[in-house]
């Protein structure tokens, strides 16, 4: 171990100090003790205080003088060729890192000392340490747990040094020391619990001969998931409590060994070596009991003998949560129905021990369930059974036996199904055989009488010999050859019936796979793998668009932060031929043309002003059908949740278009109504469109009914000739828009198409031609389910081998989890927890594909909506804008010094957003900018006029130079402006989530009165990105909700949109978790943005609001699936990681 951790002394090697290496005096770089060296100096021993079991150790190398310029020093041997030699100005000393060993101390040889002590006369000295450790180790005050992955940290909070003078040390977990360099190199091998040791540059005035580390970084990752290896593999869908079955028949005498690990899903060693709890486990009716004194430990392999049932368990500890991680495996016979045939026991009748009897285990796998008697079945514990058979202790006998022969059949219940033992017991008599060691006789049962050994040999003579003594030997022949015929006959009759039924059906087969090559093939291809994997590879890369993979991330600086620009304008090239005309853009693509030319077209969500745009596309594309997706329930009382259907009840007119209603369109498909339209356009002939009202297949959910799609195929995509589709929602595109689109595209795909591989090819080409378009496992297994279903119902696929039976099962099997979560749901969060019980990572992709461009207004609008700003803004004195690039809404703007809102001097940059929370109360938020120096009146004056009473300040205090400036005294002082004045009458120090809070009294110098308000103050927010944790964040929330609804309540950073938006959309998601059809926080974030445009800078400011919400009702989504927040937690996390790289 010391030569792995001398490589690392020239990494270490000291910095020149302001000894030369050719001047004596060295001793100076040593503690004064060591001035004058003599027998028994060394070993010198240092005690360390106790803080860390990894330190550095100062040595001589090379070119030490003690006193004088003949004394010399020679390194120890183990170190001679690896020491590091300083020239010049570099002092002949080295640092080496040292672990504490077992014994709680450690040994280190630097070499030899040599002294000149006289004329010739040379003294040399062993120089070497024994550090000793203190009793206890208290390292958590530098120590910070941290995920491990491939890369560390290069600095320390703790250490507040620079990267190029940090040097970084683990522990291999193989065995010696390591140094870490975190550029360009990755960390080899991490595992749990591996500490890293942070150590400052020795500055030039340490003379002591041990440095300690400044900080620790100690890694953990995510809680693994206990893999049998061979049997199992790592799923992201594992299903908890489930007991797995493995065959280990035939190992009685021999044994089985098996590998357990514990895995990551992208790093299968990282909790290699760590101590696993194996327990024996016993099957008992009702759960299962552990058995007590078998529990041992392992750390990877373990042997089986038989049939076993075992816990296997692992002890998590995350970062600030401990979980223990267990599961259950069963080890017992290939068959769920296994029938073990006994040998014969003899017994006497009239002893209690002995009697026809059954066990009420078998082994520790298996509870008795049944007794077979005489041709019938005993369930055990019921009346009857009681009646036959006595219980006592562990056994059930049978009473008041007169039969000479029994046959008993013992049915467990274990595991994997049910195990059957079947014993003969014969009743015998006892006599004698005579005197064993001691004298004491011995007895053997033997058979009763002559009557009953005839029978035993009856027993075991043939078949054939008992027929010939019965019948003689021609009429066993006879017998024989009749049976013979009459099985031939029951055999050749419906082999026959067989091989007409089945050969017309093979031959059709035949026939369709030359017709339909990519339907065989995709068939094959999905009855051949794991159902679950083929769901789940709609999240691949490979069938990710290009463009959105290989696109050039471009930034742009807006209110001081750095933002993505989006990508909505990637995919202008399929977008509609009519979409240059239009005069207020909604973004449509052409995403598919079918076999028969017709296109399939999606678009964005329509609103008040592009309502015109989107008829004179209908009209300009010769669309003509359009199946909207909008659920139709109404909430009342929030008219953020009004009826999204844009067709009028009988005509309209939109500018030069009009439209009205022809007829109503009867459908046999459930909730989908159907209308028919004359859409007329000035200059241009009268064209027919058909609307097609899928009513009630809300978000987050997932059709009950695999006929939903195939009867939509059926009745309308199928009988629409020559005209194209628009598909669309209230919300544009999402999950549901694109599960159709999907599933119709590769239908028709599928029959079309010459060569067609892979039908998740044909959703990578509408992927290429328009932003979004992710769907999760679970809607994607439902579109795979239709279009199978589709298949075989229109006969294009024929099922010879059964497959489509355990399709199905592979398909309810499947759902068979979100179904079970939908049954565990909170009646009162039904539509939040649907969520989250659909949502994943295919989920946030999809989310971040739309974000920028939600509530997006086109430049050339800007001075429709933004009036007030640009004039504002253009101001060249006294501008009361902080940024030109944040715009503020003329809509939800607010006015200052009573002054009407034509007048300049009203402006303030801030919006007002009001709403009903889920139970009635009425929400009243004001986000708004940090203010300039210059307009800290305008900022008091809005806290007066609009009895603002709670300000949250999300910004930090040393930001105030470039991001904001108080507008409220700091100490005891009073803060004095134009027409107000502002005192502190009390204050509350920052607490452990980072927040203060303080109490103001705001009065009016002309009279107007006094106000009181309150500023919580959260300063864990840095610049440019988002906290660290998300529960400060919450605590905050918790802090603003108890303060009270009656006031306003404003919330500003610096720009007003970023960090301020991201806090109201934490409120506004919580507050009407219940107030809309479906949990949709997209539709949420919409309604943010047309009060505070652009509010929510960032995507991964949106995901850390969906977190902090996913904490709010974390009781609740544990109760509907324990391992659901768990997942929802890792998802963000890795969301934030994107982001960052």
């Amino acid at each position: 171990m010391l030569s792995i951790l001398y490589l690392l002394v020239a990494a270490m090697a000291l910095v020149p100090l302001s000894i030369r290496a050719n001047d004596p005096n060295h001793w100076k770089l040593f503690p004064p003790t060591f001035k004058d060296i003599k027998d028994g100096t060394f070993p010198i021993a240092k005690t360390t205080n106790g803080s860390s079991d990894m330190i550095l150790a100062k040595c001589p190398r090379i070119g030490y003088k003690h006193f004088k310029k003949d004394d010399g020093f020679e390194t120890d041997e183990s170190m001679n060729n690896l020491t590091f030699y300083i020239s010049n100005n570099q002092i002949p000393v080295s640092w080496i890192p040292l672990m504490k060993g077992l014994s709680g101390s450690a040994s280190i040889n630097c070499g030899r000392v040599n002294i000149i002590s006289g004329v010739n006369s040379l003294t040399f000295y062993k120089w070497s340490y024994n550090v000793i450790w203190g009793n206890a180790l208290n390292a958590e005050e530098i120590t910070i747990k941290e995920i491990t992955d491939t890369k560390v940290h290069p600095t320390h909070p703790k250490c507040n040094t620079s990267r190029e003078n940090t040097f970084i040390f683990t522990n291999a977990k193989e065995g010696g020391i390591v140094k870490v360099d975190p550029y360009p190199a990755k960390l080899k091998n991490p595992y749990v619990y591996q500490m890293f040791y942070y150590f400052k540059k020795p500055s030039e005035s340490n003379n002591d001969i041990t440095e300690e580390p400044c900080g620790i970084f100690k890694g953990y990752s995510d809680s693994p998931q206990i893999i049998l290896l061979s049997h199992e593999t790592f799923s992201t869908t594992a299903v908890s409590g489930k007991i797995v079955t493995i065959n280990t028949e035939g190992t009685h005498e021999t044994g089985k060994t098996f590998t357990v690990q514990l895995q990551l899903e992208n790093n299968k060693e990282f909790y290699r070596g760590e101590r696993i709890h194996l327990t024996k486990v016993r099957y008992l009716k009702g759960g299962q009991k552990f058995i007590e004194n078998s529990t041992k430990m392992i750390t990877s392999n373990f042997t089986i003998k038989g049939y076993e049932l075992i816990n296997i368990r692992y002890d998590y500890v995350g970062r600030f949560e401990k979980e223990s991680i267990s599961k259950m495996y069963y080890f017992g016979p290939s068959s769920a129905d296994l029938k073990i045939d006994n040998v014969a026991v003899p017994y006497v009748k009239g002893e209690v021990t002995g009697q026809p009897n059954c066990s009420t285990y078998f082994m520790t796998v298996g509870y008795l369930q049944e007794i077979g008697y005489n041709g019938k079945k005993y369930a055990r514990n019921t009346t009857q059974t009681k009646e036959k058979f006595e219980e006592s202790g562990d056994l059930f006998y049978l009473k008041s036996n007169r039969e000479r022969q029994t046959i008993l059949e013992c049915i467990y219940k274990t595991p994997g199904g049910t195990i059957t033992t079947r014993t003969n017991f014969i009743n015998g008599t006892k006599v004698s055989a005579g005197l064993d060691a001691n004298g004491n006789p011995i007895y053997v049962i033997d058979v009763a009488d002559h009557m009953l050994k005839n029978e035993i040999n009856q027993l075991k003579r043939s078949w054939y010999k008992k027929l010939v003594d019965s019948c003689g030997k021609i009429g066993a022949i006879s017998i024989i050859i009749g049976v013979f015929l009459l099985i031939l006959l029951c055999l050749i009759v419906p082999l026959l019936v067989i091989y007409i039924r089945i050969l017309g059906p093979c031959m059709k087969v035949r026939k369709y796979k030359s017709m339909y090559p990519n339907v065989y093939h995709f068939w094959e291809s999905l009855t051949n793998e794991s159902f679950e994997d083929y769901c789940n590879s709609i999240m691949d890369k490979k069938y990710l668009s290009d463009k959105v993979t290989n696109r050039k991330v471009i930034k742009k600086i807006e209110g001081g932060e750095e933002i993505d620009v989006g990508i909505s304008d990637l995919f202008d090239s399929t977008l509609v031929a009519c979409y240059k005309n239009m005069p207020k853009k909604i973004k449509a693509h052409c995403i598919y043309k079918d076999i028969e030319n017709r296109k399939y077209i999606l678009s964005d969500a329509l609103t008040k002003d592009t309502i015109y745009s989107f008829w004179q596309m209908i009209y300009d594309e010769d669309i003509g059908t359009i199946i909207a997706v909008i659920y139709d329930k109404k909430t009342g009382g929030n008219n953020q949740a009004s009826n999204k259907i844009f067709w009028p009840e009988d005509k309209g007119t939109y500018e030069d278009i009009s439209i009205k209603l022809q007829s109503s369109i009867k459908t046999n498909i459930l909730s989908v109504f159907g209308y028919k339209f004359q859409l007329s356009k000035k200059g241009g002939a009268p064209k027919t469109i058909k609307i097609y009202h899928v009513s009630n297949w809300k978000e987050n959910d997932i059709p009950q009914s695999d006929l939903q799609f195939f009867n939509l195929y059926e009745e309308i995509f199928k009988s629409s000739k020559h005209k194209n589709f628009l598909i669309h929602s209230s919300q544009g595109t999402g999950s549901r828009v694109y599960m159709l689109t999907y599933y119709v595209c590769m239908y028709d795909a599928i029959l079309s198409e010459k060569i067609l591989e892979n039908p998740l090819f044909v959703i990578k080409k509408i992927r290429d031609k328009r932003y979004g378009g992710n769907i999760g496992a679970y809607e994607f297994a439902y579109v795979i389910k239709c279009l199978v279903t589709t298949l075989f119902k229109n006969k294009i696929l024929i099922d010879m081998e059964k497959r489509h039976v355990d399709f199905i099962s592979s398909y309810d099997d499947f759902l068979y989890n979100y179904m079970t979560r939908q049954a565990k749901m909170d009646p009162k969060l039904i539509e939040f927890l649907s969520y989250v019980n659909i949502i994943d990572s295919a989920k946030i992709d999809e989310y971040k594909a739309v974000f920028d461009g939600i509530g997006l207004i086109p430049q050339k609008d800007h001075p429709i909506y933004f009036k007030r700003f640009i004039e504002a803004a253009m101001a060249r004195v006294n501008r009361k804008t902080r940024y030109a690039d944040i715009m503020c809404l003329d809509s939800t703007a607010l006015t200052v010094k009573g002054k009407p809102k034509e007048d300049p001097e009203s402006f303030i940059h801030a919006n007002k957003f009001d709403y009903l929370t889920t139970d009635g109360r009425k929400r009243k938020l004001i986000l708004c900018q940090a203010p300039l120096a210059h307009t800290r009146n305008d900022m008091l004056d809005m806290i007066f006029r609009y009895k603002v009473s709670t300000i949250v300040v999300l910004v930090k205090p040393e930001e105030a130079e470039h991001k904001w400036i108080p507008y409220f005294p700091l100490g005891n002082e009073v803060f004095d402006s134009d027409n107000y004045t502002v005192t502190k009458s009390s204050e509350k120090a920052v607490d452990k989530n980072h927040i203060s809070e303080s109490e103001y009294f705001l009065d009016g110098k002309r009279g107007e009165g006094r106000f009181k308000f309150t500023i919580l103050h959260y300063r864990g927010w840095p610049d440019k990105t988002i906290p660290s944790e998300h529960m400060s964040i919450y605590a905050l929330y918790k802090r603003i909700v108890n303060l009270g609804f009656d006031d306003y309540i404003a919330i500003h950073c610096s720009a007003g949109i970023g960090r301020t938006g991201t806090l109201a959309l934490i409120m506004y998601l919580i507050d009407t978790v219940n107030s809309f059809p479906t949990f949709n926080p997209l539709a949420r974030l919409l309604s943010i943005r047309q009060n505070r445009y652009g509010a929510v800078q960032k995507f991964n400011q949106f995901v850390f609001a969906l977190l902090v919400v996913f904490e709010h009702f974390k009781k609740q989504i544990d109760m509907m699936d324990p391992g659901a927040y768990k997942k929802l937690y890792k998802m963000a996390q890795n969301a934030f990681k994107k982001e960052m790289n």
